[in-house]
């Protein structure tokens, strides 16, 4: 089969006859149909973020049909369109016993603490391949674990805040923050300095308000991870405000402390979701109708042009994502 070999930093290759996985007990074999290209596989391909080894395989945000089952599975699964949740707590630690598995030290992390899902097929434990109805687009499909750490954050602030919201960074991640915070009927500002990335995130809010100079808000979403993004989430904050980091830097980042002090801002952080709750949650926003995640999605490459789709992702309007070929 094939798979996405990432060399060194940005030195990424197909590379063909790379053996065929083999279920283990509990697991499932999946094909894969398509993946998003999200900011951590980015962090690690750029540099910022060094993996476990050389080569390296990326990708989480997969999607995938199960193509043969692992003993303790059953055969019915066989054929099931499954979308992935990639990362695995512990089950046993002081945060997976209180339900809070998001912060699992011990949790394994596709494609940072064990190898991604770039290949044409890979195994996974059968309870993080989620079975969807073949009803959903695979555009839908693609985005569903990014939806589910959108909505984790937004239910470090509920009852989500009425009126208007401000959205720092227009990658993926903010991309999705902006549709969901437009779902749940807030006006969605964006603060971002690409003019293309930003005006595509707006299109992707059904309800949206224009950032002007002297605007406040009482919910900010940081999702860019950076100095200037952090900065700008404290200073459009109003008195008695509350600031949600979702971004992940690399490295520290200075705190405005006087200014959060001053204006009595809540920083908040969120990082992913709960096992099983998140994804559960997010699956069912789509079934429901209630939003179609798949609208944050840019340009779309094939796996064999994988090695492009990285090179270019980070500049790009919308979530760069891969498909089979």
């Amino acid at each position: 089969m094939r798979a996405v070999m990432l060399l060194a930093p940005r030195q990424m290759e197909v590379v063909a006859g790379v053996p065929d996985p083999s279920p283990a007990s509990g697991e499932v074999l999946v094909t894969l149909m398509a993946l998003g290209i999200c900011g951590s596989d980015l962090a690690v391909w750029g540099g910022a973020v060094v993996p476990p080894t050389y080569p390296w395989i990326l990708g989480h945000e997969a999607v995938g049909r199960i193509a043969s089952v692992g003993e303790g599975v059953p055969g019915s699964r066989v054929g099931e369109i499954v979308v992935i949740e990639p990362n695995y707590p512990c089950g046993m630690c002081h945060s997976c016993l209180a339900a809070r598995t998001s912060s699992c030290s011990g949790r394994q992390v596709v494609s940072r603490t064990i190898p991604g899902l770039l290949r044409e097929r890979f195994c996974v434990p059968s309870e993080f391949a989620w079975r969807v109805a073949d009803v959903h687009s695979i555009e839908d499909l693609v985005c569903i674990e990014p939806l589910a750490v959108a909505d984790h954050a937004a239910g470090q602030v509920r009852p989500i805040h009425t009126g208007g919201c401000l959205v720092v960074g227009a990658g993926a991640l903010g991309l999705m923050v902006v549709q969901l915070m437009a779902a749940y009927g807030l006006e969605v500002s964006v603060a971002e300095p690409n003019g293309e990335r930003r005006a595509f995130a707006l299109e992707c809010a059904s309800r949206k308000a224009r950032l002007t100079e002297g605007t406040s808000f009482g919910l900010v979403f940081e999702t860019s991870g950076t100095v200037d993004g952090l900065r700008e989430a404290v200073n459009y904050a109003q008195t008695d405000a509350t600031v949600v980091a979702l971004g992940l830097p690399h490295g520290d980042i200075p705190m405005p402390v006087e200014t959060v002090v001053r204006k009595q801002i809540t920083l908040v952080g969120s990082a992913i979701y709960d096992h099983p709750d998140g994804f559960s949650k997010a699956l069912g926003l789509v079934d429901k109708g209630i939003l179609s995640p798949g609208r944050i999605l840019g340009r779309r490459y094939e796996l064999s042009m994988t090695p492009e789709a990285f090179a270019s992702a980070g500049t790009l309007a919308g979530k760069t994502w891969i498909v089979a070929d």
